[in-house]
């Protein structure tokens, strides 16, 4: 249930089925995608080196892409330009299939990053209902937006937005 992203302050959630990122999923061949994001702007403190930036007001997703079984071409694809919201589509499935969602921002912190701006990627999910996991959902409204302190008190515990459902 984790994902990659070159942006420190985006987040997202991916379902299949309601088997979340991650997981071997079950259920119709015609899996059911729900794809959220939320890419708040605000100032990012890195404990690190002490230093913080501020990301872009427009900071809004661009583009978001559906892989299945490769990067070569993706299955869907969807322009929100929007900074949070929520996508459902609807892919086909074979037993074995796997898929991937990546998101592309409008803007970046890294001036190298400046022409193709930063992407987040998903976990993968594999389609394969004799075998699939248990089901959980992680469950977050792409609304919400984490209140920044400067620097940020750590915490043990992530106290925005993530409830685990079994």
């Amino acid at each position: 249930m984790t994902y990659a992203t070159e942006d420190a302050n985006m987040q997202i959630g991916f379902t299949a089925n309601g088997w979340s990122m991650g997981q071997t999923v079950g259920g119709a061949a015609n899996i059911a995608l729900t794809i959220w994001w939320n890419n708040p702007s605000n100032t990012l403190y890195n404990n690190n080196t002490g230093v913080t930036a501020t990301e872009s007001a427009n900071d809004a997703i661009g583009n978001i892409w559906i892989y299945k079984n490769s990067f070569n071409s993706p299955v869907a694809t969807y322009t929100p330009n929007t900074v949070s919201g929520t996508w459902n589509v609807t892919a086909t499935a074979a037993v074995g299939d796997w898929f991937v969602v990546k998101f592309q921002d409008s803007s970046s912190l890294s001036p190298a990053r400046n022409s193709t701006k930063d992407y987040t990627w998903s976990a993968p999910i594999w389609y394969d209902p004799a075998h699939a996991d248990a089901p959980i959902v992680l469950a977050c409204d792409p609304t919400e937006t984490p209140t920044p302190t400067d620097p940020p008190t750590p915490t043990s515990t992530m106290t925005h937005g993530f409830l685990i459902k079994n």
